[in-house]
């Protein structure tokens, strides 16, 4: 065997196994995916009096379109909506948050796939 072909062989090897790993952390994220999502829909819809702190969107496929509201306890938490809503919502709008939300089996739930924006009702001056 010619060193070429060991070393074309050890290349071939080496992007298989990268290539498994990466199928492999595709299903792991589809699969967390679908629990954390389960897991939401069973939770029961919150709601709380908050304020539009922020907004963003965040470019991939799929597009993000992300709020951040502040709740009256000065915690801010993020929410994915839709675009029809985030065209709709306004920073500094305070209003009535209709939630879902999981938490983690340590207490926690620090990310917005924990989450599930339902609507958004703004308050009405008076």
């Amino acid at each position: 065997m010619m060193p070429y072909e060991k070393k074309s062989k050890a290349g071939l090897i080496l992007g298989l196994a990268a290539a498994a790993e990466f199928i492999l952390l595709i299903v792991f994220a589809i699969i967390v995916s679908n629990i954390s999502g389960d897991a939401l829909n069973k939770m029961p819809e919150m709601t709380a009096r908050v304020e539009v702190v922020d907004k963003n969107i965040k470019g991939g496929t799929p597009t993000q379109y992300r709020i951040c509201f502040q709740f009256k306890d000065g915690t801010e938490k993020i929410f994915i909506t839709d675009f029809e809503s985030y065209e709709k919502i306004q920073e500094n709008q305070s209003g009535t948050l209709f939630y879902k939300e999981v938490y983690r089996s340590d207490g926690t739930n620090t990310n917005e796939s924990d989450r599930l924006f339902i609507r958004f009702e703004q308050a009405t001056p008076g």
